[in-house]
């Protein structure tokens, strides 16, 4: 087989022609490829003769057969040996395994296994079958088995939360201080939201949560809007919001990633063990 890695260039064989490919991903004796002409994927055999490395050894021991079995030229006492290419550096190479045969062990066992041609055949005008070791293609699929074993914690079912939205006037120009978290629900109490997602707690005490998205490159930005209507675009802003409000809410709170729903809840299947409180109360 021929030894890859993620990264590597390979030649490979597709409709008569060779084309440059580029390792995407190994798994066992599979690669992944793609085409850098038209950025294609596939599955291939690592011990396919469609791989440039396997295919170039396979020419070379073929030569070597030959020129082994040619007969010796008079006065010629030796054979001149063939220069083998420097391997380059993180270039794909050829791997032989204990549990594989070897190639040309192979095709030399199954010569032999092959009966002699009869004399009836010979008469007949038919030509023998010569035993060729089957080239294997991409398109062999491999099946792979479905695992048996439930994953517990994978099973379950995904609800939205709703939230009442907490009534509050509309942006005015101000400077931010202590007076705009000053009304009692806007206010963090750990003992009363001690059982609430840490996440959805902006938002059950009056803030948005807003996630929008640019026209230029369809990039998605997450913002937090404060109950009295004042943008906040980092968490450098929502720090710095807390420390002027003195509010008492964790800047672990708020979360800036733009593919995390803070409104979805995932609800197991099954239940092994509940604890309500981590702190236990403490």
């Amino acid at each position: 087989m021929v030894k890859l890695i993620t990264g590597q260039v390979v030649k490979t064989e597709w409709d008569g022609k060779w084309w440059i490919t580029r390792v995407l991903q190994v798994d066992a004796s599979l690669v992944r490829l793609v085409f850098d002409a038209d950025k294609r994927t596939e599955w291939i055999y690592r011990g396919s003769t469609r791989l440039g490395p396997l295919f170039t050894e396979m020419e070379q021991q073929k030569l070597r057969r030959q020129q082994a079995a040619e007969p010796k030229k008079d006065g010629a006492s030796f054979t001149r040996r063939q220069t083998m290419p420097t391997k380059k550096k993180n270039a794909p190479y050829i791997e032989y395994k204990r549990d594989g045969a070897d190639p040309e062990a192979t095709e030399s066992r199954e010569t032999s296994e092959t009966p002699p041609p009869t004399a009836s055949s010979e008469s007949d005008g038919a030509v023998p079958k010569r035993a060729v070791a089957r080239k294997s293609t991409a398109s062999r699929k491999q099946e792979f088995q479905q695992s048996t074993i439930t994953r517990w914690e994978y099973e379950g079912t995904v609800s939205t939360v709703d939230v009442k939205p907490l009534g509050k006037a509309s942006f005015q120009t101000h400077i931010c201080s202590i007076k705009c978290l000053s009304e009692t629900k806007f206010q963090y109490k750990e003992s009363e939201h001690k059982t609430v997602n840490p996440l959805m707690i902006p938002i059950v005490l009056g803030w948005d949560r807003q996630v929008s998205k640019h026209k230029l490159a369809g990039r998605r930005k997450v913002f937090y809007v404060a109950p009295c209507g004042r943008r906040l675009r980092t968490l450098d802003d929502v720090h710095r919001y807390l420390r002027t409000t003195n509010s008492l809410m964790e800047i672990d709170f708020f979360n800036f990633d733009w593919w995390l729903h803070v409104y979805n809840e995932f609800k197991p299947s099954r239940e092994f063990c509940t604890i309500k409180d981590l702190s236990y109360g403490k």
